[in-house]
């Protein structure tokens, strides 16, 4: 038996938030099993009946989750209202519900999974969560040995202490940094502390998820194995 929450199941079956799904069922519009639904209530997807407004809920969605190579000057937002440059829609499956889990600005390129899959989105961001991501920086002049060791160490921020996990020269301009943390150019205001600019940002690694040789523009299907890896990383576990 695998219970989830109903509001959880409405969201992900009707592609709504949850707190649109905690109106339904405030407002008797959901029932189980021929009995009016109760907040926070937990159903079984396979066996129990679900009904809104008297009609069954939409069949269980096909769940979908790819690695994606983002290109340089697209944003991660299924929308541009407020921002400039290309959607990352133009580059996803139409009628899927796929969404970008996190971001990358839009001068980052590399790595960003994409999914259907609103447990795994879950998983992947929330802050009680730590997933790596690992990253390869170039800068516009050379680093010298002492700034690699003051990165090491860790820089205040504005928004708080920044420490990479790990830090390692890979050319004269050119470092691998490794972080769990995903504040907004984290790594460019990071490199600006020590007085370098970031001409090149590239994300290769999300827990085990690599970019490898996945084409810029390209999607790839992410192995049971990865998909596994990527839920339930609690903190200390």
């Amino acid at each position: 038996m695998k219970l989830i929450r109903i509001n959880q199941l409405l969201a992900e079956r009707f592609g709504i938030s949850r707190r649109l799904a905690d109106q339904w069922i405030l407002s008797n519009q959901v029932k189980v099993n021929d009995k009016i639904a109760k907040l926070g209530q937990k159903v079984d997807e396979d066996k129990d009946l679900i009904f809104v407004n008297n009609l069954p809920i939409p069949i269980k969605k096909q769940v979908l989750t790819f690695a994606f190579h983002k290109p340089k000057g697209v944003v991660c937002s299924l929308s541009l209202r407020y921002e400039k440059g290309i959607s990352i829609k133009e580059y996803l499956p139409p009628d899927l519900g796929l969404k970008p889990v996190g971001r990358l600005d839009i001068q980052t390129e590399g790595l960003i999974i994409v999914t259907n899959d609103g447990r795994l989105h879950y998983e992947v961001t929330h802050p009680s969560f730590e997933i790596e991501k690992e990253y390869i920086v170039t800068t516009a002049k050379p680093i010298l040995e002492k700034e690699i060791f003051l990165l090491s160490k860790g820089v205040m921020l504005s928004d708080g202490f920044c420490q990479p996990d790990h830090i390692g020269r890979i050319g004269s301009n050119q470092v691998k940094l490794v972080l769990h943390e995903g504040r907004n150019r984290e790594i460019r205001r990071l490199f600006s502390a020590i007085n370098h600019r970031v001409e090149r940002l590239v994300r290769i690694r999300i827990g085990m998820v690599e970019l490898g040789n996945l084409p810029v523009g390209a999607l790839r299907l992410l192995t049971e194995q990865e998909i596994k890896q990527l839920k339930f990383r609690r903190k200390n576990n």
